[in-house]
């Protein structure tokens, strides 16, 4: 991870070398974002017109610090304190003068708990003699996971030493990290974008909030790239503005994760290909799961009505979203406006818009019915679940008086919201590509599933 960073310097527009202004420079972990405080406000270089009521962004602003480090700032933008600029991406040690010129043949990035996700070691240890020990450090080959949109995905392993020399130590630590390829350069939001669905895929599989910790991109030494001995790639560390901060003390067990490396490696490719073509199909659904999950302030009937908005949307792409072919219907349609008064034709039109798709209630039970085999414990009594979801959800949207004693509230709402999100996991896993006897294999063992059985239990 990239450490704190307070760095006093110059900086400028790229457009006005010649002027710089002092400042500094200044990113956080723990704040999750990175900030420039200038002694001059910048805007005042540019050749927009000033308008005072609205902060000012700028696409790129260059700069090195004292030590005569260059730095590229990206998407800054004024904030509420004056001459102070949050920044969205940071690139270290090189200049891009223009976003469009933020391009990079490989990017490399690891993720938080993906040590931990593959339960790998690369290290053997041996004992020499009675006095000396041995320990191997053995590299494995790239793990080729998958190609997507023209980027090739590698999932590799290395080892970060140190050695210090005052309290004599070594330190060697297992690091694992996804290694990103193109043939050509890319601009960096290909790489970022790529980054979001791998990303997404980990928060799901390990039912933990997944964060960046060290990030590079690698550009190529074009002059040479074709020599027999090109030079050295020039590799630029990269900072990203994210929500939340990783806990360095948090080290999830196995136990919570729906599966790990071992698990998927002989189908590894199969499993993040799947999620990749269907990931842009459900995003919505997904997104929206991620923030009911992983939001600290959220009520418990807004968790519940975000994970029944997860299923409709996931039932809307995934299932027939029709109950009679779009002909029949609307022939029906026809006959019904037909047999109305003409006043009332337009209304009764509208109103039967969408009167060809499923029901909250069908929908729920076509997904109960695929997961049945997996639910039956969960949910044993399927028609009165459904009508729990359908009253609760219908009386808060709606808020109709006469559901409201037949709405849930308190532990029995919590407990309602609990049982949609089991649901909207097995319906991801599925896409993911995974069977019934691999999915009751894996619930099986899956410490937090059979922790929220328990808790609905008591």
């Amino acid at each position: 991870m990239i450490e704190e960073i307070d760095e006093k310097g110059f900086f400028w527009l790229p457009e006005k070398p010649e002027i710089k202004i002092p400042g500094t420079f200044s990113s956080s972990p723990a704040s999750g974002g990175s900030k420039l405080e200038l002694f001059h406000p910048i805007e005042l270089l540019s050749d927009e017109p000033i308008i005072s009521d609205r902060p000012y962004k700028f696409d790129v602003i260059l700069g090195h610090f004292l030590n005569g480090y260059e730095i590229t700032l990206v998407n800054c933008i004024e904030t509420a304190e004056f001459k102070n600029y949050s920044v969205d991406k940071v690139f270290l040690g090189y200049h891009f003068k223009d976003k469009s010129e933020i391009k990079f043949r490989k990017v490399r990035f690891s993720l938080t708990f993906l040590n931990t996700w593959m339960n790998k070691s690369v290290f053997s240890f041996k004992k020499i003699s009675e006095n000396s020990s041995q320990i191997e450090f053995v590299k494995p080959s790239p793990v080729s996971i998958t190609s997507y949109k023209n980027i090739k995905v590698f999932l590799d392993t290395g080892v970060h030493e140190s050695y210090q020399s005052l309290n004599p130590s070594v330190k060697l630590d297992q690091q694992a990290f996804f290694t990103l390829e193109s043939e050509q350069d890319l601009i960096i939001d290909e790489y970022l974008e790529m980054l979001y669905f791998i990303r997404s895929f980990f928060c799901f599989v390990l039912t933990e909030p997944i964060y960046p910790l060290v990030m590079n991109g690698v550009l190529i030494n074009k002059e040479k790239e074709n020599s027999q001995n090109p030079s050295r790639n020039t590799i630029v560390p990269i900072i990203l503005k994210t929500v939340g901060y990783p806990d360095k003390s948090k080290q999830p067990q196995p136990s919570i994760f729906y599966f790990t490396f071992r698990d998927i490696e002989k189908n590894l490719g199969t499993y993040f290909s799947n999620w990749f073509t269907n990931f842009e199909k459900l995003k919505s659904a997904i997104d929206l799961y991620f923030s009911a999950v992983h939001s600290l302030y959220k009520y418990p009937i807004d968790i519940f009505l975000s994970f029944v908005q997860v299923l409709e949307i996931y039932h809307r792409c995934s299932y027939r979203n029709s109950i009679m072919t779009k002909h029949e219907h609307k022939l029906r349609i026809k006959n019904i406006i037909n047999t109305a008064p003409s006043d009332y034709q337009i209304w009764l039109k509208d109103k039967l818009a969408y009167s060809n798709e499923p029901s909250l209630k069908n929908r729920i039970k076509d997904l109960l019915s695929v997961n049945h085999t997996i639910l039956s414990e969960f949910i044993p009594d399927e028609d009165t679940f459904i009508k729990k979801v359908v009253d609760t959800r219908n009386f808060n949207v709606h808020y109709d008086p006469r559901l409201k004693s037949k709405s849930l509230t308190g532990k029995e709402l919590y407990n309602l919201g609990q049982k949609l999100k089991v649901l909207c996991e097995l319906c991801f896993l599925r896409e993911i590509g995974f069977t019934d006897d691999l999915l009751i294999q894996f619930t099986t063992r899956n410490y937090r599933f059979h922790k929220i059985l328990k808790d609905l239990a008591n």
